[in-house]
């Protein structure tokens, strides 16, 4: 490992590519990258350099809210279930004796999901009747 490699790819990651991207233009693994960057950044290291560390860090930051707010949009998509929905699924969940699995296994839907729907107009219903 030389000095030259790992400030060429903590370059690299400045310019703005993705850890993978530089693993593949430079031949290393994720995982050497990962280390190169941990070693340009860490003080007591001697392949540090104050002011690649401090630009690799910005773009390390940077490219993990990205990644948190690409996440948020495009992750798991919540499913919410109506109260009409709740409703039918908490009255055949009552008349049939059936558990939450049970249902999820009937809907396809997630048993906390179901949970906390059931919950939701349980609530409701509890808070009309005050």
């Amino acid at each position: 490992m030389s000095i030259g490699l790992i400030r060429n790819v903590a370059r690299y990651i400045i310019e703005g590519h993705t850890i993978n991207e530089a693993a593949q233009n430079f031949g290393i693994s994720r995982r050497s990258v990962i280390k190169y960057l941990k070693l340009i950044r860490d003080e007591n290291s001697l392949y540090y350099d104050r002011l690649l560390s401090e630009k690799v860090n910005l773009v390390l930051a940077k490219n993990y809210l990205e990644g948190k707010k690409v996440g948020g949009k495009t992750g798991h998509k919540k499913l919410t279930i109506t109260d009409e929905e709740a409703i039918i699924l908490k009255e055949k969940k009552e008349r049939e004796n059936l558990t939450y699995r049970d249902l999820q296994s009937i809907t396809g839907i997630n048993y906390t999901t179901i949970y906390n729907a059931i919950n939701r107009i349980q609530d409701e219903e509890i808070g009309r009747s005050k």
